[in-house]
C-alpha cells in the first residue's frame, strides 16, 4: 500500500512540475535548428534504440543533442551518433524528496533550444514529459506510448506538451522494429530495423581477460527473474568437464549489487582456479568489451543479452516469456553474419502475462513465494542450457580460434 501511495505522490508532484514549467517557459523565444532526442529508459532498451538513433545524424546537418538516463551516458558518447549528450540521474528524478535536483535539471534544460524535440521512449513515464516540457523547441513530438491504467490522467495531462503524436502498431511488435517505424515516420523515409552495433573501445579493453573465456551473467533486475545460482555453478562444472570447453575460463560478470551471487557461486564451483571474477568491478563500457572478447555468454534476461547482440558475441538467454516478441526474440531485417541471442525457455499458458497486462497466475505467485523465482524460469534445467549451447552455438555460431577449435 505504501508503494502505491508513494507512486501516486510522485505522479502528482511531477504533474505540478510540468504545469509550472510550461507557464515559466511560455514566453521563451527560439530560433535554433538543433534536434533534441529524449530517451530516459534503462540500458537494454537504450541499446536496442541505437540502430534507429543513428538515422537522425545521417539525415541532419544540424546538431543532434541527446538527453538520456545517466547510466547510458558513456555508451551514448562512444557511439559518435550525437553532437552533445546530457545525462540525467533518473533515480533522483523519480523521488519527491529530490525537488532541488529536479529544478536544477529544469534550469539547465531551459537553456537548450531546438527546432524539434523528440520523445523516443515507447513505455515512457511522466518524467520524460517533465524533461520535454522544460526544453524550448518549436515542435515537440512523441511516440504514442501505451496508457497504463494507473497513470492515465498523467498521460492526458502531458498531451498538450506535444504538437505531434506518432502512431505505431498496437500489436506486439519487437522493440527494434517499433523504433524503426517511429523514426521512419519522423524522417519521412523508410528506416530498416537491424541489430545495433557498439564500437570497440580500446581504453575499456584493458580489463578484458587475456585467457580464452566465456561469460556467465547470473544477475537480473528482479530476484524472481534470476535462474538459481546453484544451476549456474552446476552448468559451469559440466562445461569444464566437456573437452571442448575445458580450457575456457569462466568469467563471472554483474553489478556491484550482485557481488553476493559470486560469493555463492564460488562456494559451489569445484574449480575456482578456472574462474575470473569481474563482478561489480567493471564500468559498462568495460563490461561491453569483456562480452565482445568472450567465446559466448550465458545470461538471464538483462542488458547483457543486448550487449552481446550489439558486439556480435553468441549468447544464450535463460528467459521467461512474460513479454514474448517485444524485447526477445530478435525480429530484424538483416541477420547475415549476425549472432542473434538464442533463447532457452519453456512455453507457458500464461505467456505474455506482462505484455498483455495480466496478473501472474496463482500458481506462479505461489512458486515465487516458495522458491523465489518465476515458474517459467525455474522449469529451465541445466541440461536444457547445455543442449541449447551444443546444438545452437558450439556447432554454428561460436567464435573459432585459427585452428577451428577451442
Amino acid at each position: 500500500m505504501m508503494q502505491i501511495i508513494e507512486k501516486f505522490l510522485v505522479q502528482v508532484v511531477s504533474a505540478v512540475d510540468i504545469a509550472i514549467i510550461r507557464v515559466c517557459n511560455r514566453k521563451e523565444r527560439n530560433d535554433r535548428e538543433n534536434i533534441i532526442l529524449v530517451r530516459l529508459d534503462a540500458i537494454g532498451d537504450f541499446v536496442m534504440w541505437l540502430d534507429s538513433a543513428k538515422e537522425f545524424k545521417k539525415q541532419n546537418r544540424q546538431k543532434v543533442i541527446l538527453i538520456c538516463n545517466q547510466v547510458c551516458y558513456d555508451i551514448a558518447i562512444s557511439t559518435g551518433y550525437f553532437d552533445k549528450v546530457i545525462g540525467i540521474d533518473y533515480g533522483k528524478l523519480r523521488r519527491t524528496s529530490q525537488i532541488r535536483y529536479r529544478w536544477s535539471i529544469h534550469k539547465r534544460l531551459k537553456n537548450i533550444k531546438a527546432a524539434q524535440a523528440i520523445q523516443c521512449t515507447y513505455s515512457k513515464e511522466i518524467f520524460s514529459d517533465m524533461v520535454m516540457s522544460a526544453i524550448s523547441a518549436r515542435e515537440k513530438i512523441t511516440i504514442d506510448s501505451p496508457q497504463i491504467i494507473a497513470s492515465r490522467w498523467t498521460y492526458k495531462m502531458a498531451l498538450p506538451i506535444y504538437q505531434k503524436v506518432i502512431k505505431t502498431p498496437k500489436d506486439h511488435v519487437m522493440e527494434i522494429r517499433r523504433n524503426a517505424i517511429f523514426t521512419g515516420k519522423i524522417l519521412q523515409r523508410e528506416v530498416k530495423c537491424d541489430v545495433p552495433e557498439l564500437r570497440e573501445n580500446k581504453t575499456a579493453q584493458e580489463k578484458v581477460p587475456k585467457e580464452a573465456y566465456y561469460v556467465l551473467f547470473p544477475g537480473a533486475s528482479e530476484r524472481e527473474r534470476m535462474w538459481p545460482i546453484e544451476r549456474f555453478a552446476q552448468l559451469a562444472e559440466k562445461l569444464y568437464n566437456e573437452e571442448r570447453y575445458k580450457n575456457l575460463k569462466c568469467c563471472i560478470c554483474g553489478s556491484q549489487g550482485e557481488v553476493n551471487l559470486y560469493k555463492l557461486f564460488i562456494k559451489m564451483f569445484k574449480y575456482p582456479n578456472m574462474v575470473i571474477n569481474k563482478m561489480g568491478n567493471t564500468s559498462l563500457t568495460e563490461l561491453i568489451e569483456i562480452i565482445r572478447g568472450a567465446k559466448f555468454i550465458i545470461t538471464n534476461d538483462t542488458s547483457a543479452v543486448h550487449f552481446s547482440a550489439a558486439v556480435n558475441t553468441p549468447a544464450i538467454c535463460i528467459w521467461g516469456p512474460w513479454e514474448y516478441g517485444r524485447f526477445l526474440p530478435y525480429d530484424v531485417e538483416s541477420v547475415k553474419e549476425k549472432h542473434l541471442p538464442i533463447l532457452c525457455w519453456k512455453d507457458m499458458e500464461c505467456r505474455n502475462c506482462l505484455l498483455d497486462k495480466l496478473e501472474k497466475t496463482r500458481e506462479c505467485e505461489n512458486h515465487i513465494v516458495r522458491d523465489g523465482v518465476r515458474k517459467c524460469i525455474d522449469l529451465v534445467t541445466v541440461e536444457d542450457v547445455l543442449s541449447t549451447l551444443s546444438s545452437c552455438i558450439s556447432k554454428t555460431y561460436c567464435k573459432k580460434e585459427k585452428k577451428n577449435e577451442y
